[in-house]
């Protein structure tokens, strides 16, 4: 198949990003790559505002529906679609999102589908860094099309890091100044121990005095670095997602006094209802809204 017959299946199947790379990254068994981007964006106009609880529980833009699973089903599909037009088993087609087996933003950097950003994510001109990544394998090599004049089918255009960030300079672009606890270095560096975003994801069940004075009424997600990047100052639309739909704001009172199985069952199949973000993190980072200290269980 022609890489860019490949970047228009991805395109028809829903992912506004797409490049293609031959196997340079030792991924087993398989001769290429396909690196997709779904976007998420930053505006939201079916969301249901409703009541404002008395104490809120924000939950970040990336969490407010289930974007990996989303973009797991598109592949899959896509994958179903190649298998007919290429031929190859299930088995060919091996699907990578949020997966942790491979280093997927890696993958999406060389392979050209995105910069990366002083803040450490994949960057974008026109989604900035509003959008989750999947990575295909494919059981076939890739054929030159049009898009592979100057360059070898799969090869991506050469990029250094940072390119899209030229116009912020090194040392104390906006990202940076916007991370109040310092974890963001500006030369694509994060000092995880300072992330809030670390801590709200259950890394660590200590949270220093650093984290507890800027955590505010996060449920889940920090975006700040993402907020005063350049590239998010406009209208960003993204998909219409209908998977794992939470509200922008939820009640951190009910949330800290729920069961267990209350949590599961008000998640499940929600970004916030992955196996490692389990009840007894949700509860201490509601408690963190209510401005107390997890009390032990």
């Amino acid at each position: 198949m022609k890489s860019e017959t490949l970047l228009q299946r991805a395109k028809d199947a829903g992912f506004s990003l797409a490049a293609v790379s031959a196997n340079r990254f030792n991924v087993e068994a398989c001769h290429s790559l396909l690196a997709v981007g779904l976007v998420y964006g930053n505006v939201f106009d079916n969301e249901d505002e409703g009541e404002p609880p008395a104490i809120p529980a924000i939950i970040a833009p990336f969490a407010r529906r289930n974007y990996y699973r989303a973009a797991v089903q598109k592949l899959q599909h896509l994958a179903g679609v190649l298998r007919g037009e290429c031929g190859g088993t299930r088995a060919d087609y091996r699907i990578y999102c949020n997966s942790q087996a491979l280093d997927e933003r890696r993958i999406a950097f060389e392979s050209g589908l995105a910069d990366i950003g002083r803040n450490t994510l994949l960057l974008t001109r026109e989604y900035g860094s509003l959008f989750v990544v999947g990575i295909l394998t494919l059981p076939f090599a890739l054929e030159a099309g049009t898009e592979g004049r100057d360059r070898a089918p799969g090869q991506p255009p050469e990029r250094k890091p940072f390119a899209l960030c030229a116009g912020c300079g090194p040392d104390n672009p906006p990202c940076k100044r916007a991370c109040p606890t310092g974890a963001v270095s500006g030369d694509g560096r994060i000092e995880k121990e300072r992330c809030i975003q670390w801590y709200l994801s259950g890394r660590e069940t200590i949270i220093p005095a650093a984290i507890k004075k800027h955590w505010g009424n996060r449920l889940y997600g920090c975006t700040l670095c993402q907020d005063a990047c350049v590239y998010h100052k406009k209208p960003i639309h993204g998909i219409d997602c209908t998977i794992g739909v939470l509200p922008a704001v939820m009640d951190a009172r009910k949330i800290a006094d729920a069961s267990a199985e209350e949590l599961k069952r008000t998640f499940h199949g929600t970004a916030l209802g992955l196996s490692w973000l389990c009840p007894d993190v949700l509860r201490r980072n509601a408690e963190m809204c209510l401005g107390r200290l997890p009390p032990k269980r």
